[in-house]
């Protein structure tokens, strides 16, 4: 992506020539990075997390905690995953073109959803699973 702008940039600074198109795939470029990363992100613990009012509780508390807190998650995954399936499905079925500068198939906006949240499901399921079978606050 920083590629990318970067060429348009010098197109249109040096060349009088920007790339149109380069606005668009940018935006496809950060929907595909955002939802492809999630599981790996929850793997290595770098999400954003608030912990200071958990840290006052024993272990065991915690532990009930982020049980809810991931099983709230595991909720939101699930939905997301279905929905985005379903739609992408129906895209898929349609035949639908999104028609801006570069035509594409509008399944290719929401087949990243519906991959990066399933595999977010799955690595919610997994933490979960550390969670009730080992005493250790946090195994990943």
């Amino acid at each position: 992506m920083v590629t990318i702008i970067t060429l348009s940039v010098l197109g249109r600074t040096f060349f009088n020539t920007p790339f149109a198109w380069t606005v668009e795939f940018s935006e496809y470029i950060m929907l595909y990075m955002t939802f492809f990363t999630l599981a790996w992100i929850l793997r290595q613990a770098a999400h954003v997390k608030i912990d200071m009012v958990v840290n006052l509780f024993n272990s065991r508390v915690r532990k009930v905690i982020n049980l809810i807190s991931s099983g709230c998650c595991l909720l939101a995954s699930i939905f997301l995953t279905y929905f985005s399936f379903i739609v992408s499905l129906d895209y898929i079925q349609r035949g639908d073109i999104m028609y801006r500068l570069v035509p594409l198939p509008e399944y290719i906006l929401y087949l990243p959803i519906f991959v990066g949240s399933a595999l977010l499901t799955f690595r919610l399921i997994a933490q979960i699973l550390n969670y009730t079978l080992y005493d250790e606050q946090e195994i990943y």
